[in-house]
């Protein structure tokens, strides 16, 4: 059986995911790996980190900036989604492009170069 979640109960999920990372004294923050789990960028994230959309329920996460000086040069993989706490709350997917995807983490470049400047294009969850 398949199942699918109606707008009414993303937007409170979404929500209550939205309070959890702007939990704590400091903003919340998207960290980039590698396949091997070598941290590559970093995104702090605005504070309130984001919206939600009440028509679709998806939440459109707000970077405060790019990745200006990239810890570690690899591919990127996939990225974890940190609460203000320092707390891990989500696992999402990454791919390279210049429009948002649902559901993914778009970034200006997946081949990110140790020092280089790494653009967060979108972060849409749901």
């Amino acid at each position: 059986m398949t199942y699918q979640y109606q707008p009414v109960a993303l937007v409170a999920a979404h929500q209550a995911l939205a309070t959890l990372l702007d939990g704590g004294a400091s903003a919340a923050r998207i960290r980039v790996f590698d396949a091997d789990e070598t941290h590559l960028a970093t995104f702090m994230l605005q504070k309130p980190c984001g919206t939600v959309d009440p028509a679709s329920g998806q939440l459109a996460l707000l970077p405060a900036g790019p990745e200006l000086n990239a810890p570690a040069a690899g591919v990127a993989h996939h990225a974890q989604l940190e609460a203000g706490d320092g707390e891990a709350v989500a696992v999402v997917s990454v791919q390279e492009g210049t429009a948002p995807v649902p559901g993914a983490l778009v970034l200006s470049v997946l081949n990110i170069v140790a020092g280089g400047t790494v653009e967060l294009v979108s972060a849409t969850i749901g």
